[in-house]
C-alpha cells in the first residue's frame, strides 16, 4: 500500500493578470492555474479545495471566527525512508493522538503554586 505525505496551502485570494484575461473570474482562475502547476512541478498531486473555520484574534481580547480557503495536495513517498522504528510513516503520523498540554504557568503561579491567580 503506498504511503503519502500531504501539503496544505492557502488558496490565492487575488487573480493574476495575463494577456487576454478580462474578467475577474478569468484572472482568478489563472492564479489558481499557476499555483497548481507550480505544485505539480514539485511532484504534488492536487486533491481538493477546503474552506475551514479558524479562530483569530480581534483587538486585544476579542476573538472571531473566519474562514480560510485551502488547497490540499499529496505525493507518494518511498516507504523505505520510514523503515526506522522511531520515525512514523506519513499515514501513521496523521493518525497519532497527541496528549493535551496545559498552558505554561504564569510567573506568579510558578512562585506560589497554592495561590490561585
Amino acid at each position: 500500500m503506498p504511503a503519502y505525505e500531504y501539503r496544505v496551502i492557502a488558496a490565492p485570494r487575488k487573480g493574476k493578470s495575463a494577456k487576454g484575461l478580462r474578467s475577474g473570474a478569468e484572472r482568478f482562475a489563472h492564479a489558481i492555474d499557476i499555483t497548481l502547476n507550480e505544485m505539480a512541478e514539485e511532484g504534488w498531486e492536487y486533491q481538493r479545495a477546503e474552506t475551514l473555520p479558524a479562530e483569530e484574534r480581534k483587538g486585544l481580547t476579542g476573538k472571531k471566527v473566519v474562514e480560510h480557503a485551502l488547497l490540499v495536495f499529496r505525493r507518494e513517498v518511498d516507504e523505505s525512508d520510514y523503515q526506522d522504528e522511531d520515525v512514523a510513516t506519513p499515514v501513521e503520523a496523521s493518525t497519532q493522538v497527541f496528549a493535551h498540554q496545559d498552558p505554561p504557568l504564569s510567573r506568579a503561579a510558578k512562585n506560589d503554586p497554592q495561590k490561585p491567580e
